[in-house]
């Protein structure tokens, strides 16, 4: 166990605070989702509904980007909420089919462009459910539950790197300069 908190020599004092601290950080982010696994999932009565049949869809890595026709926005269904290849199938072969789907009216701003995204809750094709609400928010809670092993992780890699700071500061002030 005295091995593991050998310093490596190639880390300074300085390198070994900055791990330190970028993990104290990373664990204050992931602070909020670890406690409240429902974080980020809106009441049923904030959400606002929309139908019409499908005017386009963009399959990404984070979601199911589509449109509506006679509709501005641009909605999104995350991955995050699960049963994207059942939300691709279902979207995919709706051709002229109604679309119903509650979604939520606050948008979602992209990091890269100035296009607003608004996340979908539950989705039905032809009065036929594929994802409700309840679907979406065990989806949604199942993945914020990560953030609580992320915490954990994140504040160990804290604690051990800012043993190794102490250890290698104490060692430079306890060895003489020559």
């Amino acid at each position: 166990m005295s091995r593991f908190f050998v310093v490596p020599r190639s880390y300074s004092p300085a390198k070994l605070a900055a791990f330190a601290a970028l993990s104290f950080a990373l664990a204050a982010g992931t602070w909020a989702p670890a406690l409240d696994h429902s974080a980020g999932i809106p009441l049923v009565s904030e959400l606002r509904e929309a139908r019409g049949p499908l005017a386009s869809i963009t399959p990404h890595r984070y979601g199911i980007k589509f449109r509506l026709y006679g509709r501005a926005e641009i909605f999104d269904y995350p991955t995050k909420a699960k049963g994207y290849d059942l939300v691709k199938s279902a979207l995919t072969t709706a051709e002229n089919k109604e679309i119903a789907l509650l979604f939520n009216p606050e948008p979602r701003m992209s990091r890269f462009r100035s296009e607003a995204y608004y996340d979908v809750w539950q989705l039905s094709v032809d009065d036929r459910p594929v994802r409700t609400v309840a679907d979406s928010k065990e989806g949604y809670r199942s993945d914020n539950a990560v953030a609580s092993w992320l915490l954990v992780c994140f504040l160990l890699s804290g604690i051990y790197f800012s043993v190794l700071t102490g250890r290698i500061w104490h060692l430079k002030r306890s060895t003489p300069s020559a």
